[in-house]
């Protein structure tokens, strides 16, 4: 993702995705279908979290998210902090100070966020992230990013 928003890349994979679960073809994305993304990313959300997101993003107030307001939540939800913060927020849950997250820190960091993660979710991310392959991610500040997770994520199970 570039800094003001999706890249090209991220829109074409974004529009495949949105196509794909708008099983209508109406060209608008239902709670019902968002829930499904959701799932397909392996993001854990009850009713009431799905309810609030979709409300939240659904601007014109007609109970359906068309293409624009779908990027946009995406958009917002993974937008990530600038490296300072993410570093600080990295030491934060680096629990023994070896500058790796484990499975439990990982887990830890989603359940705080509010995006519990399925075991084969986090099995997935870890094995995205894990670059020396020691079952926890190092701090790469252009991999540790909410953003590219999700992407990562979505492109793994939602495409």
């Amino acid at each position: 993702m570039s800094k003001g928003g999706l890249s090209a890349a991220e829109k074409r994979d974004l529009k495949i995705a949105f196509d794909k679960y708008d099983t209508n073809h109406n060209g608008k994305i239902s709670r019902k279908e968002l829930r499904k993304v959701f799932d397909a990313m392996h993001i854990e959300m009850d009713k009431k979290e799905v309810k609030d997101i979709f409300r939240e993003n659904d601007k014109d107030a007609n109970g359906q998210l068309d293409y624009k307001e779908f990027e946009q939540l995406f958009v917002s939800i993974t937008t990530p902090p600038d490296d300072t913060s993410l570093l600080e927020a990295f030491k934060k849950y680096d629990k023994d100070g070896d500058e790796k997250l484990s499975r439990a820190e990982i887990k830890e960091v989603l359940l705080d966020m509010g995006q519990p993660m399925s075991d084969a979710g986090l099995h997935y991310l870890i094995e995205a992230l894990d670059k020396d392959r020691d079952g926890k991610i190092n701090f790469l500040g252009k991999y540790v990013r909410q953003r590219n997770i999700l992407c990562l994520l979505s492109q793994s199970y939602i495409l």
